[in-house]
């Protein structure tokens, strides 16, 4: 398990919910489209109805106007972030949310291939679903995405 102030070498690191400017993984995802999904989620996306059950590599699926993979369905993303009920209070700047929430908690979000797709019905495939786990909690749909640290000198 990485601890919450965890960088891999200074080089990488778990994503943050709100991201950059309070952008995050929202904005990120959707690429500058509007709507739940990127583009076709069939095209994009992991789920029940096409998943057999199981994650897959990440990329063998059509990538979003940003060229990032799997921002929907496939596993749920783990955050660095506590969980918080809402946004009020957010630190402005995009850093780790670790103050208050709910102790012992993180943020997982955009859905796995467990997910069902209802039509009609907003889907946890989008990637503005978030859910509260508690960081030991183990299952095949949960994962995380490293990010790169642009290094300024």
């Amino acid at each position: 398990m990485l601890a919450s102030n965890t960088i891999l070498q200074n080089r990488y690191r778990v994503i943050r919910e709100l991201g950059h400017g309070g952008m995050g993984t929202v904005y990120e995802a959707l690429a500058g489209t509007s709507g739940d999904y990127s583009g076709i989620l069939n095209e994009m996306a992991w789920h029940r109805d096409n998943s057999r059950k199981q994650s897959h590599v990440v990329g063998s699926k059509k990538a979003n106007g940003f060229g990032l993979f799997d921002m929907h369905g496939n596993v749920w993303e783990w955050c660095l972030d506590a969980y918080h009920a809402n946004y009020d209070k957010a630190p402005p700047d995009g850093s780790v949310w670790l103050s208050g929430g709910i102790p012992n908690s993180r943020v997982s979000r955009g859905g796995s291939w467990f997910n069902v797709v209802l039509p009609n019905f907003p889907s946890s495939l989008r990637c503005s679903s978030r859910i509260m786990l508690k960081p030991d909690f183990r299952r095949s749909d949960y994962g995380f995405r490293v990010v790169g640290i642009a290094r300024t000198q």
